[in-house]
């Protein structure tokens, strides 16, 4: 796995010679592609208020998701490119572990979440493509090794997946509770009826 991880970063990764070009993009994707779904998000909310309950699931998920994230790298302890000499950090970035990759993590979570949910997919696909400019950003610029990427993107998926899980039994919960209130209402109204 080492080896395959060194080999993946010599292809991607910027290294002591990075091309200017790609350098800008990767610092510019980095914190555009973030921005960019939470516009996504906010934008769903605003043409159709009634996505707040899915939109609100969706950031617990990723809060939820990051401390998990955070946890993990510290336990593994796993260093990034730039700490053992492979890279310098390209943008400032603290010295901790790198695995799994808290912003892949993050994003997948969102983005498996979101193209579960009704009517949210076409923010997921967004989303999943964020996350992969993303995850390439963070390699190039030496923050992170492509295997922290798939760490995250495995735990982003199965916390995605779990959270669309939950969203749908509370609906499914939420829709039969307000079924059997109709029914209990009419059953009244009926008795109020048949003792008039």
């Amino acid at each position: 796995m080492h080896a395959l991880n060194l080999l993946l970063f010599d292809l991607l990764g910027a290294g002591f010679a990075p091309d200017a070009f790609w350098l800008d993009v990767a610092r510019a994707a980095v914190t555009v592609s973030v921005c960019a779904v939470v516009a996504l998000m906010a934008g769903a909310v605003m043409k159709n208020p009634r996505r707040g309950f899915d939109i609100a699931l969706a950031l617990m998920c990723a809060g939820c998701v990051a401390v998990m994230a955070h946890a993990l790298a510290a336990w593994f302890d796993s260093p990034r490119p730039f700490m053992v000499g492979l890279s310098p950090p390209h943008i400032a970035h603290g010295a901790r572990g790198g695995m799994p990759s808290t912003h892949a993590s993050v994003m997948t979570a969102l983005a498996v979440f979101l193209m579960l949910r009704p009517g949210l997919r076409p923010i997921g696909i967004a989303t999943a493509a964020l996350m992969l400019v993303t995850a390439w950003a963070r390699i190039y610029l030496g923050l992170h090794f492509p295997l922290d990427i798939v760490g995250g993107a495995v735990l982003g998926t199965l916390s995605g997946v779990v959270t669309a899980a939950a969203a749908s039994a509370i609906a499914h919960f939420v829709s039969a509770s307000r079924r059997n209130r109709r029914a209990f209402d009419a059953v009244a109204l009926q008795r109020v009826g048949d003792e008039a």
